[in-house]
């Protein structure tokens, strides 16, 4: 929500577009001065909720931009008093999959669409008819934590038109892929001592380094700084303005950091400026995160580097992924978290087995 409000205000300086973003600072900051008074930290939560709700006045902003969670719960206390004044022509759901998928997200995503785009149980009725809805996406699994996005689109959706480039769902071949092979049972002191080798290795300006969890993160920045490297942090649980704070130094070349150390949350919706080289210190978790990731590098033409480390519980996944490189497997055959495709190699190898048990006996 901040880069893509901070990308507004940035093309639009004469502030033609009006603006705003939820839960945004210059929201809450009417009511920091309760913070020296002795307050119940419910009761300050609730008047910077209302704060913001006061300020979501329809009439005042030409643009909002919001997380679902957040939007729904504004909305929630919007509606007491004046339910039909969030009226948008268009909405957009950018990065349509993980709002519609992820778990903690798409209960608030479907109540966005329950009011704007459903016509039965919603405050607009009919008119939702007229409203443009558009999703965007680089990734469309069929299927995101056991949701099927796909037919989730059509029940909203009669009418969609589908645009896509010549490279979805596809690896950039400006991308220079390579792996790591990392033994079993390694410490993890000795798993970023390889990782540093890597590092130091490399040519490139700016460096992304993926994690799994945000404790990996922190184990790379502590081992990586302690080596003299310049290194960021970035994960979920960072205070907001901290994590803008963060993207601003990575890119601004009037700083010297050359690595960030990230959670899959760096992985999407983030303009990155000149990320010559990706590092997956824990290999993805499915196809999906790791298209992500890549696409980090190599963007506006440029060439970039991917690396990989594996472990051998990544191997399965990754063998699939080479494969994807060299166009023997179509992608969206592999749209998968790992524990769902261990399962269905393993049907595959039993019907497998059944079949040439019934070719022996015959």
């Amino acid at each position: 929500c901040s880069q893509i409000y901070a990308t507004f205000r940035k093309l639009d300086q004469e502030h033609i577009i009006r603006i705003t973003r939820t839960g945004s600072i210059m929201h809450i900051a009417p009511v920091v001065h309760l913070l020296d008074q002795r307050i119940d930290p419910d009761q300050l939560r609730e008047i910077s909720q209302q704060n913001m709700v006061n300020a979501l006045t329809w009439s005042e902003w030409d643009v909002v931009v919001s997380t679902p969670v957040k939007l729904d719960n504004l909305f929630s206390m919007k509606d007491k008093k004046d339910p039909y004044d969030v009226n948008p022509k268009t909405v957009v759901l950018d990065e349509y999959d993980l709002l519609l998928g992820e778990e903690n997200i798409a209960k608030a995503t479907t109540n966005i669409l329950r009011r704007f785009a459903g016509v039965h149980k919603s405050h607009f009725g009919e008119t939702n008819k007229e409203r443009q809805f558009i999703l965007c996406g680089a990734t469309s699994p069929r299927k995101v934590g056991g949701i099927n996005i796909q037919d989730e689109v059509k029940n909203w959706f009669v009418d969609l038109q589908v645009f896509k480039s010549e490279d979805f769902h596809k690896f950039s071949e400006r991308i220079d892929c390579e792996s790591v092979d990392v033994p079993d049972g390694i410490l993890p002191e000795k798993e970023v001592a390889m990782l540093a080798k890597v590092i130091q290795s490399s040519t490139a300006n700016k460096i992304i380094v993926f994690c799994n969890s945000m404790q990996r993160v922190q184990l790379v920045h502590e081992y990586l700084t302690r080596k003299g490297e310049m290194c960021l942090p970035y994960f979920a649980s960072m205070p907001e303005e901290e994590r803008m704070n963060v993207l601003s130094k990575f890119n601004s070349p009037e700083f010297n950091y050359r690595i960030l150390a990230a959670t899959d949350l760096a992985s999407r919706g983030i303009d990155f400026v000149g990320v010559e080289h990706v590092i997956q210190f824990d290999f993805g978790t499915n196809i999906t995160a790791i298209m992500h990731r890549a696409g980090r590098t190599a963007r506006i033409g440029k060439k970039g580097r991917f690396t990989s480390f594996i472990r051998p519980k990544d191997e399965l996944l990754y063998s699939r992924f080479q494969e994807i490189l060299k166009g023997k497997l179509d992608i969206e055959a592999v749209f998968s978290h790992k524990r769902s495709l261990n399962k269905k190699e393993k049907k595959i190898a039993q019907r497998k087995e059944a079949e040439e048990e019934e070719e022996s006996e015959i």
